[in-house]
């Protein structure tokens, strides 16, 4: 991966986009977070205009996404998880300077 690296939170409210940031703060700020507010709950429509205005200044370069993938402990509660993975990477893949990389997260409880 590259040194530049780019940390995307999309929130969907000012309560939680703070509670994001003071995390970020807490985890010492690993690199850059930029917060984009959903006003419609959507992932997909932020993210896909950042990705444009990221590919607008590099034309050159591919985009890496790295999509936290839950593993819940059973198989029927994948129901209720990973579902804007999914989207996302559905999404993605029709992208044609974008690597999508997905990582599993074991849910413990």
């Amino acid at each position: 991966m590259s040194e530049d690296l780019i940390a995307v939170y999309v929130g969907f409210d000012d309560e939680s986009i703070e509670k994001m940031e003071e995390k970020w703060e807490e985890w010492g700020t690993p690199c850059r977070l930029v917060v984009l507010k959903s006003q419609y709950r959507s992932v997909l429509e932020p993210l896909s205009r950042f990705i444009k205005l990221v590919e607008a200044k590099e034309p050159s370069n591919y985009i890496q996404i790295v999509i936290p993938q839950f593993i819940p402990k059973k198989w029927w509660h994948n129901l209720l998880h990973n579902q804007t993975d999914l989207l996302l990477r559905l999404w993605l893949i029709r992208q044609k300077e974008v690597v999508i990389t997905t990582v599993p997260y074991h849910l413990r409880k």
